[in-house]
């Protein structure tokens, strides 16, 4: 045990030294990936590694053997990136791509799994994970719903393969080791609904920043005109952050701690704004800057902006930003059971080779609670 503890702790550091090699961004690996990867477009051989992915390698493929095989050099990128912890795309993630270097990549465990190399296909789970942590890392609610299927499809393969093969003791418990690891860098529920928030706030900047931009093309050399869109614009932002702060607080903290109570309270308040404001201001706009400057900087006659007409626009804004926010928190929570439920697996098999040695054990394996 000592001895794996050791190979271990040397792995880390040889991780850590690769990381500051590739400059700390896993980013720059996946680019040169997906530059490497080689998928097939049609329908029916996206279908076939699916399915071979979940369910495992049944009988021969010659194609697939040959895909895994093209896609070798692919396969290292994804292994350097895998040592990086950190990860920062600079742009949107071409999530699409992403998606299907992952299955690439669970298509090769199956390989590796059916050749009977299950230290090569363990190694390949982790790289598959951290993917998902790596996407996970991006501030988009895209990225962080691609982050939560990338994890249930690794949890569902890695279990298959437990469960229909023999892992041996070693490996099951690096895969613990990892996973213990994996679990403690998966990002918060709460980031679920800050990533939405985050989208709110820079749409309500767009905004702002056209008032002024707007106001500025209308009013020529009118500097009075130009003070009162940027009292305006200051104002519109000032209510946006206050009130982004209270609604998608309710969101994160029920998000946080997945109580009903907190769901229902944050539901609650979001659908009280609705009904406060029905009908709806916004409906039929679609020029948000150009009506606050025709309600707003052309008639105000003081340099304070109209506050409750600007807080009314934003709170208008918010209720048709704010999503349902339960269905991807409750993605988050399964997946956090799926990875609980794999670890009780992996425990059991553990106990039943230390049982082995000491006398007989139940074949069965009971789900704990």
């Amino acid at each position: 045990m000592k001895g794996r503890i050791y190979l271990l702790a040397m792995a880390m550091i040889f991780a850590a030294a690769t990381a500051r090699a590739q400059g700390d961004n896993a980013a720059s690996c996946y680019s040169e990936a997906l530059t490497l990867l080689q998928y097939p477009t049609t329908e029916g051989a996206r279908q076939k590694i699916e399915g071979i992915a979940k369910n495992g390698w049944r009988e021969p493929f010659k194609e697939m053997e040959a895909l895994v095989g093209d896609n070798e050099p692919c396969l290292g990128a994804v292994k350097k990136a895998a040592a990086i912890t950190t990860c920062n795309f600079g742009s949107p993630p071409p999530l699409n791509k992403l998606q299907d270097l992952d299955w690439m990549i669970l298509l090769s465990c199956r390989y590796f799994e059916q050749r009977g190399d299950i230290k090569k296909a363990a190694d390949l789970y982790f790289s598959s994970l951290a993917l998902a942590s790596h996407v996970g890392q991006d501030g988009a609610a895209a990225s962080k719903m691609l982050a939560l299927r990338l994890e249930k499809n690794t949890y569902f393969s890695l279990r298959n393969t437990i469960e229909s093969c023999t892992v041996d003791q070693d490996n099951l418990e690096r895969i613990t080791q990892y996973l213990d690891t994996y679990q403690k860098r998966r990002f918060p529920a709460a980031d679920l609904v800050e990533a939405q928030k985050g989208s709110f706030m820079a749409v309500v900047q767009t905004v702002a920043d056209d008032i002024i931009k707007k106001s500025g093309e209308q009013s020529g050399s009118d500097a009075a005109l130009q003070q009162k869109a940027q009292s305006v614009a200051g104002e519109f932002l000032k209510q946006r952050d206050q009130l982004a702060d209270k609604y998608y607080g309710n969101f994160k903290k029920a998000a946080e701690t997945n109580s009903e109570v907190d769901w229902d309270l944050a539901s609650q308040e979001v659908e009280a704004v609705r009904k406060a404001l029905d009908p709806n201001p916004l409906e039929n706009v679609k020029d948000i800057s150009g009506l606050l400057i025709d309600s707003c900087v052309k008639v105000q006659t003081t340099e304070e902006p109209d506050r409750q007409y600007v807080k009314k626009i934003v709170k208008a804004m918010l209720v048709k930003a704010i999503p349902d926010f339960t269905k991807p928190v409750a993605s988050y929570y399964s997946n956090v059971n799926d990875l609980e439920g794999l670890k009780s697996l992996i425990r059991w098999h553990l106990n039943r080779f230390k049982a082995d040695k000491e006398g007989a054990v139940s074949s069965v394996f009971i789900p704990e609670n």
